[in-house]
C-alpha cells in the first residue's frame, strides 16, 4: 500500500513520521464521523420498524405509517408497541400517552385480519374503541402484556385502546341524549349547556348540536379524549376548558364545526386534533372546521391538523408553552388561514409551527414569540410549498420576537423609512416573510399619518405654531 523512497545508494529513505501520523489521524477521524453519522441515522429509523414496507414520517415520536404485517414503535413516550397482522394493511399505529391508536385501512380482498399486540402491561384491563365511543371492548392482557382479536376490513376503521371508560353522549332527542344530567338541554336550538363540571369523555352523537360549557371544566384522568367527534358537521364547542386527557378536543373525519373560545391545557399530547382518514377521498376529510379564539397551552402539541385538513381561518387563538410544539400541519394539509394568533413559548422539536408536507397556507399577522428555533427560526417547512408568510402592505407578515428582540433592533431588523416593517426579510432557503413586522401586534396599532392641525393656536413643543 505504500511504497518506499529509496536515495541515490540504493538505501530506504525513512517517511516522515508527523506525516504519516497526521494522515492516519485524518482517515481516523472520517470514519468516525461515517460511524457516528449512520448510528444516528439507523437508530432514529429503528425507533419506528415495518417489515415489507415503506416507513413515513420517523421524526414523529411514537408514531408509525406503513403497509405491511409488522410494525413496532420503540421511541413513545407511553408504550413501545409491537403490531402483527395475518394480512397485509395500511396502518397508522400511534402510541402517545396512555392512549394507543390505529387507523386501519385495507389493501385487498381480505375482509378480516387476525391483529396481535405485544407491549401492554401485563394482566391489565384495557378498553378498546372502533370508530367511536359507542361500540366498547373490554380486554385483560395476558401475562406477557399481549392481545389478540380479529379486526374487520370491510372498510376503514379507527381503533383507540386506553386505560379508563365513561362517557357521556349528547344527542338530538328530547333529553339530549346524556345532557340532561349534566346541563340544560334547547331542544328547539339543539344546545346543551353544561351546568356541573365533569370527569369523563363526551362525545356528540348528532349533526349540527351546540355544546356550551358555560366555563365548565372537563378532567380527564390522561386518557382517552375530552371532546370527540366522529364523522359530524354543524357542530359548535364553545366555552369548555378541557384537560388531563391524552387529547383535548378530538376531530375524526368531520368537516363543518366550530370550535370557539375553549381552553385546552394540561393535555398529554394533543390539545386540539383533527384527524382524517389518509385516503384520497374528500367523504373522510376534516376540512373547513374554525378554529377560533381558544386557548391551547401545556400540552405536548397545541394545535394539531391531520392530513387534507382544509380549513377556513384559525384565527385569534393562544397557543402557549407547549412542549414538543405548537401548531404542526400534516401532509396535504392544504389551504389553511392563520392570523391573529399569538405563538409563544413553544418547542422542543417543532418550534412555533412546523409544516411536514403542508401546502398553500397563508401565515400573517400573527405573534411567534421566543418558541425554540429550527435552523435559527420559529417556523420550519419541510416538503411544502405555496406556504405564504405575507400579504403586500399595509397588512404585512408576522412579529418574530428574535428578529426584533432587542431596542434598537439588532441588524437583521432595520426599518429606515419606518414603515413598521423590517428591512430584511425572514425566512429560510424554502419559506419567507418579505414583511416582518418591527413590533408585537404591529397591524393594529395607527399606521404613519401626516400631521393634522385641529386647532389654529396648536403648538409643538418649542412653541412654535404648526
Amino acid at each position: 500500500m505504500f511504497k518506499t523512497i529509496k536515495k541515490r545508494n540504493g538505501q530506504v529513505a525513512p517517511f516522515k513520521i508527523e506525516k504519516i501520523i497526521n494522515a492516519i489521524y485524518k482517515v481516523f477521524l472520517i470514519l468516525a464521523v461515517i460511524f457516528i453519522t449512520a448510528f444516528i441515522f439507523t437508530n432514529s429509523v429503528k425507533a419506528q420498524e415495518v417489515s415489507g414496507g415503506t416507513l413515513l414520517f420517523p421524526e414523529m415520536p411514537g408514531v408509525v405509517e406503513a403497509t405491511s404485517t409488522h410494525f413496532q414503535i420503540t421511541n413513545s413516550y407511553y408504550l413501545n408497541i409491537t403490531l402483527d397482522s395475518s394480512e397485509t394493511i395500511n396502518l397508522r399505529l400511534e402510541s402517545v400517552p396512555e392512549m394507543v391508536t390505529m387507523m386501519i385501512k385495507p389493501v385487498s380482498s381480505a375482509i378480516s385480519t387476525q391483529i396481535t399486540i405485544k407491549g401492554f402491561s401485563p394482566l391489565t384491563t384495557y378498553y378498546k374503541y372502533q370508530d367511536d365511543y359507542h361500540n366498547l371492548v373490554e380486554f385483560t392482557t395476558d401475562g406477557n402484556g399481549s392481545y389478540f382479536y380479529v379486526q374487520d376490513l370491510s372498510k376503514t376503521h379507527f381503533v383507540f385502546i386506553q386505560t379508563g371508560k365513561s362517557t357521556k353522549f349528547i344527542k338530538d332527542d328530547a333529553t339530549g341524549g346524556d345532557c340532561y344530567l349534566i346541563g340544560n338541554w334547547d331542544l328547539n336550538n339543539k344546545t346543551c349547556t353544561l351546568t356541573t363540571d365533569l370527569n369523563e369523555t363526551i362525545q356528540i352523537d348528532n349533526n349540527d348540536i351546540i355544546l356550551d360549557g358555560s366555563g365548565h371544566t372537563i378532567t380527564g384522568n390522561n386518557t382517552g379524549s375530552g371532546i370527540y367527534l366522529y364523522r359530524k358537521s354543524g357542530i359548535t364547542l364553545k366555552n369548555l376548558k378541557v384537560q388531563k386527557f391524552t387529547n383535548g378536543i378530538r376531530l375524526d373525519f368531520s368537516s363543518n364545526n366550530i370550535i370557539d373560545n375553549n381552553i385546552t391545557v394540561s393535555n398529554f399530547y394533543y390539545g386540539i386534533l383533527l384527524d382524517v382518514d389518509p385516503e384520497n377521498n374528500i367523504n373522510n376529510f376534516s376540512s373547513n372546521n374554525t378554529i377560533i379564539n381558544n386557548k391551547s397551552n401545556l400540552n405536548m402539541i397545541g394545535i394539531f391538523l391531520g392530513y387534507f385538513s382544509s380549513n377556513k381561518p384559525v384565527t385569534g387563538n393562544l397557543v402557549d408553552s407547549n412542549s414538543l410544539g405548537g401548531i404542526f400541519l400534516f401532509p396535504y394539509a392544504n389551504n389553511n388561514i392563520f392570523t391573529n394568533n399569538t405563538i409563544s413559548n413553544n418547542g422542543e422539536f417543532y418550534s412555533g409551527m412546523y409544516f411536514l408536507g403542508a401546502h398553500n397556507n397563508k401565515i400573517y399577522n400573527n405573534n411567534f414569540i421566543n418558541n425554540s428555533l429550527i435552523d435559527g427560526r420559529q417556523s420550519y417547512v419541510y416538503g411544502g410549498d405555496g406556504n405564504i408568510f405575507n400579504l403586500a402592505a399595509p397588512i404585512g407578515g408576522n412579529y418574530w420576537s428574535n428578529w426584533t428582540r432587542w431596542n434598537p433592533p439588532h441588524e437583521y431588523c432595520k426599518d429606515l423609512n419606518y414603515d413598521n416593517f423590517c428591512d430584511s426579510p425572514y425566512g429560510n432557503y424554502n419559506w419567507q416573510d418579505n414583511l416582518p413586522w418591527t413590533k408585537q401586534d404591529g397591524w393594529k396599532l395607527p399606521q404613519n399619518q401626516p400631521p393634522t392641525i385641529s386647532n389654529l393656536n396648536q403648538y409643538k413643543s418649542d412653541s412654535q405654531t404648526l
